[in-house]
């Protein structure tokens, strides 16, 4: 009887035990989840400028975060008219505690553009006296590694800067008429540039 008795008594503690352990690793579990979702950190707009030839471009976006990790989704498009030409995303990893107000961070970002004119600089540089309407348009893509910062200011609102070592690869798009101009220099072209952020972003 006692045998009985005690046989039953370890069973149960057992199950109470495993219980307990299974109970413990669904909370742990959910406490994770909990940690580790993904939300809508901030809405951004930035002013990009790539030493690619190209114009500067805006850059209006959201940021979504879990913990030290951010991503950025922006579409591109040109100051003046407004016109989407591509994307950009930007993966962020941050240096400093979220509870401080200035973040430094480092990023690795991929931007395309497609049909977009060059600098108005270089444009008439190249074409001098020979423009006839419409410069010519080129696709690009860009892909860096960088850092910046993070300043927030108040009521949510913060400021952004960033610097990137890019590495890009431009082609001619579309002439629109025949030139004695030399494209060889920005048609089929690549290297390695200067990609500058400056913006602004309201935080949730």
């Amino acid at each position: 009887m006692k045998a009985r008795t005690s046989t039953a008594v370890k069973k149960i503690i057992i199950v109470t035990i495993l219980t307990i352990l299974v109970n413990i690793a669904f909370a742990q579990n959910r406490t994770y989840r909990q940690k580790e979702s993904w939300n809508i950190k901030s809405i951004e707009y930035n002013l990009g400028y790539v030493g690619n030839g190209l114009d500067i471009n805006n850059e209006i976006g959201f940021t979504a975060g879990v913990a030290s990790h951010n991503v950025n989704f922006s579409i591109l498009t040109t100051p003046r008219p407004l016109k989407v030409i591509g994307g950009m995303i930007n993966y962020q990893y941050s240096l400093l505690p979220s509870s401080e107000n200035t973040n430094i961070y480092v990023s690795i970002l991929g931007e395309f553009k497609l049909k977009t004119s060059l600098s108005e600089e270089l444009n008439i540089l190249m074409h001098e006296k020979d423009y006839k309407g419409e410069y010519e348009k080129f696709n690009t893509i860009d892909l860096g590694a960088g850092f910046g910062i993070k300043q927030n200011l108040f009521m949510g609102l913060s400021i952004n800067a960033s610097i990137h070592l890019d590495y890009y690869k431009r082609q001619l798009a579309s002439a629109q008429d025949l030139r004695t101009v030399d494209f060889a220099r920005y048609s089929d072209d690549a290297g390695l540039v200067l990609n500058l952020k400056l913006g602004i972003a309201y935080q949730f």
